[in-house]
C-alpha cells in the first residue's frame, strides 16, 4: 500500500478515527494489538503471504531477546553473545537469501563461463529495513543497553509499526519499545505536526519527486538516443528526484507516526547543503548512516586504530552499504566510491570545513554536491556499462537538451519551492515559516496552495518509491 495513493488516503482515515475514538481509550495493551492488525494489514495489502515472513522474524528476534534476558540475569555474557550472534546470523542469511541468491548464481556463472539459471525467488518489501531494525533489540539486549521486552503485543506493534516498515526509518528498538510502553493520548499539536509532514512529503514525492522522474526516465531509458547534455541534466535531475523521493517517503512516515502519538527519527537534514561527504552522510538517510556507523564502522574498530586500518574500515563499510542496497555490481561501485571519497577527504584534510568564508562554503557545497551526483549515477543504472556510457557521453559528447518548454516549467517550479524551503529551513529556521507559521491564516493558506499544487501538477499515477526496491 503506497502512501501517495488513493487505497492510502481512505485506510489512514479509518484506521485515524478508530484508533482514537476507540481502541485508544481502551488502554495501550489494546491500541497495541489495533496497531499490530493494522500493520500486518498494511503490509499484506498486496502480498499477504509475505505476513508470514515478517511474522516468523519479529517472533524469532521475540524468543531469542527473552533467552538473552535470560543470559543477561545470570550475568552469562557469552551465552547473551551467542543468541546475539545467532539473531545476526539468521537475519543476515535471511536477507542474503532473498536479495542475493540469484546475484551469486550471476557471479559463479560469470568465472566458470556457465549458463546462470536463476531461482523464482521474490524480494520481500521492506525487509532490508525491518531486518536492521529488530537486529538492534537482540544487539543493544546483549550490550546491556536496555531491559528484555516480555510482551509479545508491546514488541510485536513496535517492530512492526506500519509507517517506517516499506522504506524506514530505520528505528532503534531502544527508542520504540518504550514509546508503544506508554499510554498515549490525543496531542493536537503533534498530529497537526503529522499532518504538515505527510502533506510536504507527498508534495515532494508527487510533484518533484515523480516529475524529475519522467525526464530521467525518458533519458536513461535510452542513452543511446541521447547527447551528452541531457544525460548531465538528467544526472543533476536523478539527484533531485531521488532526495525528494525518499525524504517525502521518510516525512510521511515520520507524519503518519506522529498522527498515532509516535516519533520517529528526522532521517534527512537537507543533505545537498553539505559542505563535505562527511557531513553528506551526517544529513543523509541519517538512520541507515547511524545503523552502519554503530553496528558495522565502529566494531570494525573504527578510526581507533592505525590510520591505514581506519581507511579500510570506512571503504569496507560503505561498500558493504552499497551492497545492502542491491545486489548488482553498480551498487557496489557506488558504495566503493563515497568510501574512496572520505578517504581522500581524510588525507586531504578536507573533511572538516571550519573556514568561515560563505564563498568557501558555496564552492565546497557545489563540489560535494558534483561527487554525490556522479556516484548516482552508478546508483541509477541497470549495469556498469551503461554508467560508463552515460558518463563517456557526458564529458565527450555535448549536444542538444532533450526538453520540452512545459516539462521544463513543471519541473522549474517544483523545484523553486523546494529550493526556497531548504534555503531557509537551512539558514533561517525561526524565520519566513509557512507550514508551521503561528498564524493560523497563513498555515491554511499554505495548505490549500500545496494541495492545489499536488492536484495540478502532480503525477497522481500512484507511482512507487524508489527505496521500496532495497
Amino acid at each position: 500500500m503506497l502512501f501517495n495513493s488513493f487505497v492510502f488516503l481512505v485506510f489512514m482515515v479509518a484506521v485515524f478515527l478508530l484508533y482514537w475514538l476507540f481502541f485508544n481509550r481502551w488502554g495501550k495493551a489494546v491500541s497495541n494489538g489495533y496497531l499490530v492488525v493494522i500493520s500486518y494489514v498494511f503490509y499484506g495489502w498486496c502480498n499477504w503471504k509475505l505476513c508470514f515472513l515478517l511474522f516468523g522474524w519479529t517472533l524469532v528476534t521475540y524468543l531469542i531477546g527473552l533467552g538473552i534476558g535470560r543470559r543477561n540475569e545470570k550475568n552469562d555474557k557469552k551465552g547473551a553473545r551467542w543468541l546475539s550472534g545467532l539473531s545476526i546470523l539468521v537475519g543476515i542469511g535471511a536477507l542474503c537469501y532473498f536479495k542475493y541468491t540469484n546475484f551469486f548464481i550471476d557471479c559463479v556463472a560469470s568465472v566458470f563461463g556457465t549458463t546462470a539459471h536463476h531461482l523464482d525467488i521474490v524480494l520481500p518489501l521492506g525487509i532490508s529495513f525491518y531486518t536492521l531494525q529488530m537486529l538492534t533489540y537482540t544487539i543493544e539486549l546483549c550490550r546491556g543497553n536496555m531491559k528484555v521486552e516480555k510482551n509479545p503485543v508491546t514488541y510485536f506493534a513496535a517492530m512492526n509499526f506500519f509507517p517506517p516498515l516499506l522504506s524506514g526509518p530505520i528505528g532503534r528498538a531502544k527508542d520504540l519499545l518504550p514509546q508503544f510502553n506508554n499510554e498515549r493520548s490525543f496531542d493536537y499539536d503533534l498530529v497537526a505536526t503529522g499532518f504538515r509532514n505527510i502533506l510536504w512529503g507527498l508534495f515532494m514525492k508527487v510533484v518533484v519527486a515523480d516529475r524529475f522522474g519522467l525526464y530521467v526516465d525518458a533519458v536513461y531509458g535510452n542513452i543511446s538516443q541521447h547527447t551528452g547534455t541531457s544525460l548531465f541534466v538528467a544526472a543533476v535531475a536523478y539527484s533531485i528526484q531521488i532526495y525528494c523521493d525518499f525524504w517525502g517517503y521518510s516525512l510521511m512516515a515520520k507524519g503518519v507516526a506522529e498522527m498515532f502519538g509516535f516519533k520517529l527519527i528526522q532521517n534527512f537534514n537537507r543533505p545537498y547543503f553539505a559542505a563535505s561527504l562527511r557531513e553528506f552522510w551526517s544529513r543523509w538517510h541519517i538512520s541507515l548512516s547511524t545503523w552502519f556507523r554503530d553496528y558495522v564502522y565502529i566494531p570494525l574498530g573504527g578510526s581507533r586504530c592505525r590510520v591505514s586500518r581506519a581507511y579500510l574500515n570506512l571503504i569496507i563499510t560503505f561498500l558493504i552499504s552499497g551492497l545492502w542496497h542491491g545486489a548488482a555490481l553498480t551498487f557496489c561501485i557506488w558504495g566503493l566510491l563515497h568510501g574512496v571519497f572520505q578517504v581522500l577527504e581524510k588525507m586531504l584534510h578536507l573533511h572538516k570545513v571550519e573556514s568561515k568564508s560563505h564563498i568557501y562554503r558555496a564552492f565546497r557545497v557545489a563540489i560535494t554536491f558534483v561527487l554525490v551526483t556522479f556516484a548516482w549515477i552508478f546508483f541509477r543504472m541497470p549495469t556498469f556499462g551503461d554508467a560508463i556510457t552515460a558518463i563517456g557521453k557526458i564529458f565527450t559528447q555535448p549536444g542538444a537538451l532533450f526538453i520540452d518548454s512545459n516539462t521544463m516549467l513543471q519541473m522549474a517550479l517544483g523545484f523553486m519551492v523546494l529550493f526556497a524551503k531548504d534555503v531557509i529551513d537551512e539558514f533561517w529556521p525561526n524565520k519566513c515559516q509557512l507550514v508551521s507559521n503561528r498564524r493560523v491564516w497563513v498555515r491554511m493558506v499554505t495548505y490549500v496552495v500545496l494541495i492545489i499544487s499536488i492536484l495540478l501538477f502532480g503525477v497522481l499515477d500512484g507511482g512507487q518509491f524508489i527505496y521500496f526496491q532495497f
